[in-house]
């Protein structure tokens, strides 16, 4: 057990009790540029406004280096022509890192298998890798608006389960909507054909959610119906029984997504803006993923994120978010900080 990550569990630990001063886990998404099309995704139709510089994610990273947990997204982050530096930045300014994600999909193999096999050699802790399947092949393809796309995916996977020697877990990542809502099995059986030792537990999944700033994207509608309550059944059903902490907190997260496909209200308090916070491409910073609220932007501040965390607008918002005043939602960005900051009999 590294000290590290003992560190990231005093804090998980000290969130159940009272509001941290600072997140210790940070949604960046770097770019919204994305060489796919996916129909449950505007965010390929943004425009390019105005990208943090390699610069500016080392100002920042300088003066706020307290993340155990960097989540790094888009887009596609293996567009931007310096993923190899930020990769380097995160992993050299944040002395307490113990965990860091990226979702991609998958299409550009080469290029994060690369990618992958330099951040090893530099980090030590836990790295995670997630690659999107949303169907069988033709499906995946369609959804995706990409030829080819599916056996891109299958490829970088069995690339990166190469790699050998380090703390590196790789999954396969799938988003229910209208279009594959049925296909749970079709597509993990599709995919261990061609992978032959690929388990359930291999796939993490989330359901379609509304966000104007982020996706861009108004037509989800999963809230009471009975065939996506019906697809979560069908999941949980094969989720073997683990104390691996990612298969728990994978568990925790699909039976709670019950309550919320039930009600459409968070299951437990959010944590967004205490255990953690999102920033946008240009710096502009916002509660979470999904609520349309803007707190700042990290050029305004001289990239000390303290001065947004601490201002009257959050303080505003986290009162909001305890009231039950957000949108509501139950993605895995925001669902995994709620519920480790719930875990212990006398939580907050």
């Amino acid at each position: 057990m590294s000290l590290n990550m003992l560190r990231f569990m005093f804090k998980v630990f000290q969130s159940n009790f009272f509001e941290l001063k600072y997140p210790y886990r940070l949604n960046f998404i770097l770019t919204y540029r994305c060489n796919q099309r996916c129909i449950m995704c505007n965010i390929w139709r943004k425009k390019i406004n105005k990208e943090l510089t390699t610069e500016e994610i080392d100002k920042f990273f300088s003066k706020n280096n307290y993340f155990s947990w960097v989540d790094v997204s888009g887009g596609e982050i293996f567009l931007r022509k310096d993923i190899f530096d930020i990769a380097k930045i995160i992993i050299s300014k944040c002395p307490h890192l113990y965990l860091l994600h990226f979702p991609t999909n998958g299409f550009m193999t080469d290029k994060i298998v690369l990618v992958t096999e330099d951040i090893l050699s530099h980090f030590k802790q836990k790295l995670i890798v997630t690659i999107s399947l949303d169907g069988p092949p033709q499906l995946h393809d369609e959804i995706r608006g990409v030829k080819g796309s599916w056996q891109r995916s299958i490829d970088t996977y069995k690339e990166l389960r190469k790699i050998k020697g380090a703390d590196l877990e790789v999954y396969f990542g799938m988003t229910f909507t209208e279009a594959n809502i049925h296909a749970f099995s079709d597509t993990y059986q599709s995919a261990k054909v061609e992978i032959s030792d690929l388990r359930y537990d291999d796939m993490h999944f989330n359901f379609i959610h509304n966000s104007d700033h982020y996706y861009g994207y108004n037509d989800a509608h999963i809230v009471g119906e009975e065939k996506y309550l019906k697809a979560l059944e069908e999941i949980i059903s094969t989720r073997a029984k683990s104390l691996y902490p990612v298969h728990l907190l994978e568990n925790d997260y699909l039976k709670l997504l019950r309550k919320y496909l039930r009600t459409g209200r968070t299951p437990l308090v959010c944590e967004a803006l205490s255990s953690s916070c999102f920033i946008a491409p240009n710096g502009d910073t916002y509660v979470c993923s999904i609520w349309n609220k803007k707190i700042g932007n990290l050029r305004d501040t001289d990239f000390d994120l303290g001065k947004i965390i601490h201002s009257q607008d959050t303080k505003k918002a986290r009162s909001q978010i305890k009231e039950g005043g957000c949108s509501h939602c139950w993605t895995p960005c925001e669902a995994y900080t709620a519920i480790m900051a719930h875990k212990l009999p006398f939580s907050k």
